[in-house]
């Protein structure tokens, strides 16, 4: 298997609530936004074209530096990810695509799987989030945006959002999306549940509804929304995966995803596991709040008889859990080398990078205590790893 070599390129296209267009989503810097650049052509920009011919040819781009990076740290990577979780169907679309990939890195195929956060509209303020992705965080952000670096601070006063709190596209948008390739459509936000274009996006493909695939990253905290349910367009759809996020057990991922209540989010999972299209999976994001807490969470999920995956906060840096001062961070690694769960040798591979720096954690005290004096909660009452 090639080193450099992901399908994203090839059939996958990402976006942005501020109208980023990305290779996924977590690649880095931007290759166009659509206030300038079309979807359609931004798939043969000259920028992806490159993306394409360095990973037939096994150089690293810059735009996929986060995955080698964590694939040198020992973390399992989206890109290894991508390759050995995505659908037969999709992978097959993938090889297709670079046996015809023309000299420059073009291709004549269409974009196969989309991606598409269309608003920043979100019911809840999680911890880690800003509000760049959920307007639940517009009242709050000027409590902890001076902890943010200078070039995020610009960003997110150039696009308007310390005045007004929505973030996203307009109708014409959804109007003009060209799905007529498109086998699989991704959703996250803010929280597309809460957005009455998602639902827009599935009326103009129900009518093949029964050869697509719908995944999600949401809260399910709702399962209708205005005139909707979304249990009338999920069961017309060939497969839908959600990937909900949970970030511990019971209170403790209350305390992060701020607005959520776990009971109402549990009983949702117990009614939607009924339905044999819709694959559930908890999604952890891990952070150092609550990664000495995985393995509680993570058995409480297996009570409930679902699959997990994780992923990381990286942004802002002082919630990552590699800036953990040594003391706790041995705290972790101790008690998680106990434990035989599948992501535990990736986690900590993360956590034992050594970012720490008093700057960052002094920065994590600043955000937390800012936000529990605004929230009326307590960090060492939730996470009492903290307390010393």
């Amino acid at each position: 298997m090639s080193k450099t070599i992901c399908p994203a390129p090839f059939v996958h296209q990402s976006t942005k609530t501020d109208g980023s267009i990305k290779l996924c989503c977590r690649s880095l810097p931007r290759i166009g936004n659509t206030n300038s650049m079309s979807l359609t052509e931004a798939w043969n920009c000259d920028t992806i074209k490159q993306v394409r011919l360095d990973m037939v040819n096994g150089i690293r781009n810059k735009h996929c530096e986060v995955c080698y990076k964590d694939e040198d740290a020992g973390v399992d990577s989206l890109r290894q990810k991508y390759l050995n979780k995505r659908s037969k169907k999709m992978l097959d679309e993938y090889e297709h695509a670079v046996s015809i990939m023309s000299p420059d890195g073009s291709l004549s195929t269409g974009v196969k799987w989309l991606e598409l956060k269309l608003s920043n509209l979100c019911n809840f303020a999680c911890r880690m989030c800003s509000v760049h992705d959920s307007t639940s965080w517009f009242k709050e952000w000027d409590k902890i945006s001076d902890l943010q670096p200078i070039d995020w601070q610009e960003h997110i006063v150039n696009l308007g959002l310390t005045k007004k709190p929505y973030l996203g596209y307009e109708d014409a948008f959804i109007e003009g999306l060209d799905l007529t390739e498109v086998l699989e459509l991704n959703f996250a936000g803010g929280e597309p549940l809460f957005d009455e274009k998602h639902y827009m996006v599935l009326d103009k493909v129900i009518d093949r509804a029964d050869e697509i695939f719908l995944s999600y990253a949401t809260n399910l905290s709702m399962l209708k929304f205005k005139k909707y349910n979304v249990l009338d367009y999920w069961s017309k759809f060939k497969a839908v995966k959600l990937a909900v996020s949970l970030d511990g057990n019971k209170e403790q991922n209350d305390y992060i995803r701020c607005g959520s209540k776990w009971q109402q989010i549990q009983d949702n999972i117990l009614q939607l596991k009924k339905y044999p299209n819709i694959r559930i999976v908890a999604k952890i994001t891990v952070q150092n709040t609550n990664v000495y807490y995985i393995p509680e969470a993570l058995e409480w999920f297996d009570s409930m008889g679902i699959e997990t995956e994780i992923t990381f906060v990286r942004y802002p840096e002082h919630l990552s859990a590699s800036v953990l001062p040594t003391d706790l961070k041995n705290k972790v690694v101790n008690k998680l080398d106990k434990y035989d769960y599948s992501c535990i040798s990736s986690i900590l591979a993360f956590v034992k990078q050594d970012e720490y720096t008093k700057e960052l954690w002094d920065k994590f005290w600043q955000h937390h205590t800012a936000l529990d004096k605004s929230r009326n909660e307590n960090l060492i009452a939730t996470f009492p790893i903290f307390k010393q």
